[in-house]
């Protein structure tokens, strides 16, 4: 273990942790957020997910094989049947597709997910959300409210202005851009109070509250970081109120340390109580008691996402029993 690394004046994203009110101090390297002091989930970076899907449509493959990869041709066929869906606003096939959607965002995408996905049951629960999130928004008039919203930000967008910058297609500021994004952001709000009354919340595996729903509704200006240049991006922010959300955080005292599920290093803030592994999910209850490992003799922290658990020293399984 490594003790006393400092990492100060961070300028970082203003994201609080919607329960122990902590500021993101390690890197965000996935799709989802998660509080370095107590695990909760903090929002979603729109950023890391844009960059993964550009290595999914692989076209030195395409190139050379003349279609994508299975898994890449299999994922644009049930986006072609949901477009078949919604043209004849079939329901039933919608449903079935939409659910198919997610199952391979998940292999082809896991960015786009918490790194709980690695787990079978988190990743089972996510299936059985999409389900039913998506039954409810169809029984709730979703054909119709899409025609309708599509048709808007079509208009708006079709506005914007478009220059070349480094051989890329950004958009440029002016008051036209600035009514795309009133237009996208008055959208979000409305969605976002209309899901929250749903009743599928109850099978999503994440906590939601007011402080989590403005907040992602803040961070989503980060999807459109590519359209946008520094500059404009920053005219951006300063018209939606938001240019204050990047911050610079004082110094941060970690320690690096051995994950209790995968034997990964993470960093720990100082402080910290539970952390969510990026690289297998599972999580680090810092300030509980070790486990001795019957192996190797090292000390192990159990899992309290898990049933099995690998030793972070040697890698044999860990089986903890509760005779309780």
């Amino acid at each position: 273990m490594v003790f006393n690394q400092n990492i100060s004046d961070m300028l970082v994203r203003k994201i609080k942790c919607p329960s122990c009110g902590a500021n993101k101090v390690n890197e965000i390297t996935t799709g989802f957020i998660f509080c370095d002091y107590c695990s909760t989930f903090m929002g979603y970076d729109f950023k890391n997910m844009q960059d993964e899907a550009s290595s999914v449509y692989d076209m030195d493959y395409f190139q050379k094989h003349g279609s994508w990869p299975p898994d890449t041709q299999a994922y644009m066929t049930v986006l072609q049947e949901i477009g078949t869906a919604v043209a004849n606003e079939n329901a039933e096939l919608y449903l079935e597709n939409i659910v198919k959607m997610h199952e391979l965002e998940m292999k082809l995408f896991p960015k786009r997910f918490a790194p709980k996905l690695k787990m079978s049951k988190y990743r089972d629960q996510m299936v059985e959300f999409y389900r039913h999130f998506w039954k409810e928004r169809l029984e709730k008039g979703y054909f119709e409210e899409q025609k309708q919203t599509q048709q808007m930000f079509a208009e708006l967008q079709a506005n914007i202005t478009t220059e070349t910058v480094n051989y890329k297609p950004v958009w440029v500021y002016d008051e036209k851009l600035e009514a795309y994004f009133d237009a996208v952001f008055a959208y979000s709000k409305e969605m976002a109070e209309k899901v929250s009354s749903y009743d599928c919340l109850e099978y999503y595996p994440e906590p939601i509250n007011n402080a989590y729903t403005e907040m992602v509704l803040k961070q989503s200006i980060n999807g459109y970081a590519s359209y946008l240049d520094e500059e404009t991006f920053n005219k951006v922010l300063d018209h939606l109120g938001l240019k204050t959300e990047y911050i610079e955080i004082p110094e941060v005292n970690t320690t690096e340390q051995n994950c209790f599920g995968c034997g990964a290093q993470i960093s720990v803030p100082e402080g910290s109580e539970k952390m969510i592994c990026e690289y297998c999910g599972s999580t680090n209850n810092i300030q509980a008691a070790g486990v001795v490992c019957l192996n190797c003799g090292g000390n192990v922290s159990p899992d309290e996402a898990r049933e099995n658990n690998k030793c972070s020293f040697c890698g044999a399984i860990l089986r903890i029993m509760d005779f309780h």
